[in-house]
């Protein structure tokens, strides 16, 4: 049997668009609450196209379903979140999960301490020349170990906490807010602002308040750059003000007219930095003095000295508007739950969020202990990053301390068309799965499961074959099918359905019962076993 044949029959929505002719069964299907009628969050931009680059995604492909995911996997409930709420579960995360309760390895997930996280942080340890300093920092050191550099070392470490991190819920909302508040991280131009902008504003405000959040985006040197917003001359300057609206709270043409953004774009007028040390700073001299009306409220705004409690007071009224709510609630929602989200879900969530103004850890918390959460498992195909990170962390793939290649996790990233931080786009990445499932893209991905799984990244990642080995760490399982029980309990953790089961074997060409006669033997069985459940199973949550 072939590879292409039996992940038609393993099933998994990734293999269902690759093998639609292929016919297909999949037993005990959940099916969540009917898909909801809210409208996504806008796709677009902010009406000019992102120039293409090097991590613009493919051509957006037509979704791969319409409503609930045929699946096989099953809803155990610590399972299901550490799939969801992690990069990638490990069996250490779902013991956690299973010991502390869901409530409480929530709570502990939402206090993280940095520090306390071992290996990830010797892993970037190469990094931290720049990742700890100042923009001022930086760029005094741009001669020799420049801020170009530090934003790529930053992108680094991000994909290296991705994988690697005990802090997993952390850097999951991490990068829903890189995603949110898009810029690239490595343009020429940002010079270590970026660098900064990551650590101190998306996560120093992961799991804070959301008002807070919007007006340390709207007030960093690298947002304003890459929004254009230090040109910003008595409201000559419109782009901040319309990305901030359509894009980081309201959502397209949702609340607000043309108007609105020339009247904004004056309030907003003066925001700037200095040059030299890369430091925010209020400048009264372009500030817009006089009355602005946005949305129907006025702002008195009477004299440039309190032009920055004016814009405090604007973007303040923003984070607290429902229609914010229902618009990052449903982004939430389409992120952690399914493409087309429970109506029920989107509605509770954005009541949370306005009723804790703006509470972002009890909003998180929200979505991960509701009901629609809890019947959604298998109705997410992952996106790319999450894939190939999830294909490291459930393989046990360690990093090395030294590694011959430190940039292969990012460049992978890179060939998947999602590097974190490096969308050209203010809109950042597409979330629904039918916008990266081409022929293309999951040829890539297949590519780099067999790539993890037989050393192609011995490179970077401990040896493969040291890690495949331990697999199956009890005593020699006597026939090919304990093998196969044994890496799908490690991998999928649940026993496989009995026509898949069967299916692996047959690609296998060996049956149930066959002997085992050595290690040899079993490393023969373990490798494409692996491989086949990355490509089917382990890409759907």
């Amino acid at each position: 049997m072939s590879r292409r044949t039996v992940l038609g029959v393993l099933g998994g929505a990734a293999a269902l668009a690759a093998c639609e002719a292929l016919p297909v069964s999949v037993p005990d299907v959940i099916a969540p609450p009917g898909p909801g009628t809210m409208p996504p969050p806008p796709g677009g931009g902010p009406g000019v196209p992102p120039v293409p680059g090097p991590s613009a995604p493919p051509a957006p492909a037509a979704p791969v379903t319409s409503g609930p995911i045929a699946t096989a996997l099953t809803g155990d409930a610590a399972t299901h979140l550490a799939r969801r709420a992690t990069f990638g579960p490990t069996p250490e995360i779902v013991d956690d999960i299973r010991s502390m309760g869901v409530a409480a390895w929530l709570a502990q997930q939402m206090a993280p301490d940095p520090g306390d996280d071992e290996v990830v942080n010797r892993a970037i340890a190469r990094f931290q020349t720049n990742l700890g300093r100042t923009s001022q920092q930086i760029f005094n050191n741009r001669e020799g170990n420049g801020g170009t550099d530090a934003d790529e070392q930053t992108v680094n470490a991000i994909v290296y906490r991705n994988a690697f991190s005990q802090w997993q819920l952390l850097e999951k909302m991490a990068e829903f807010w890189t995603n949110h508040f898009a810029l690239d991280h490595t343009s020429d131009d940002n010079r270590g602002r970026a660098t900064v902008f990551q650590r101190d504003v998306i996560r120093a405000n992961a799991f804070g308040n959301f008002a807070d959040f919007l007006f340390a985006v709207l007030t960093h040197p690298a947002m304003m750059r890459f929004l254009d917003g230090e040109d910003n001359d008595k409201g000559s300057n419109e782009n901040m003000a319309r990305e901030i609206m359509e894009l980081h709270t309201l959502g397209a043409n949702r609340g607000y007219d043309e108007n609105d953004i020339r009247e904004a774009a004056k309030l907003l007028s003066g925001l700037t930095f200095n040059n030299e040390t890369n430091v925010f700073r209020y400048n009264p001299g372009r500030h817009f003095v006089g009355p602005v009306t946005i949305r129907g409220v006025t702002y008195a705004n009477a004299n440039a000295a309190d032009g920055l409690a004016a814009m405090r007071a604007f973007t303040d009224s923003l984070a607290a508007d429902p229609l914010t709510a229902e618009y990052l609630s449903t982004k939430l929602a389409q992120t952690f739950v399914a493409d087309d989200p429970p109506a029920s879900l989107v509605a509770s969530l954005a009541s949370t969020f306005s009723s804790t103004g703006g509470d972002i850890a009890a909003w998180v918390t929200a979505l991960f202990t509701s009901a629609e959460f809890a019947a959604s498992a298998g109705q997410k195909v992952a996106r790319p990053l999450d894939d190939f990170i999830g294909a490291i962390r459930v393989l046990g793939l360690q990093p090395q301390a030294n590694p011959d290649d430190g940039d292969r996790l990012r460049n992978t990233a890179r060939r998947l068309l999602q590097s974190p931080g490096e969308w050209t786009g203010p809109d950042g990445y597409a979330i629904p799965a039918g916008k990266w499932l081409s022929s293309g893209d999951l040829l890539n991905r297949w590519n780099i499961h067999h790539d993890l799984v037989h050393g192609g990244f011995d490179n970077a990642l401990e040896p493969a074959d040291e890690v495949m080995d331990t697999f199956v760490t009890v005593e020699l399982p006597s026939t090919v099918g304990a093998v196969v029980d044994a890496v799908a309990a490690r991998m999928v953790f649940q026993t496989l359905a009995d026509e898949h089961r069967a299916a692996v074997l047959t690609y296998l060409g060996r049956a149930d019962g066959d002997a085992v006669t050595d290690a040899g033997d079993v490393r023969d069985i373990v490798r494409p076993t692996a491989v086949l459940l990355l490509d089917t199973y382990c890409m759907q949550r």
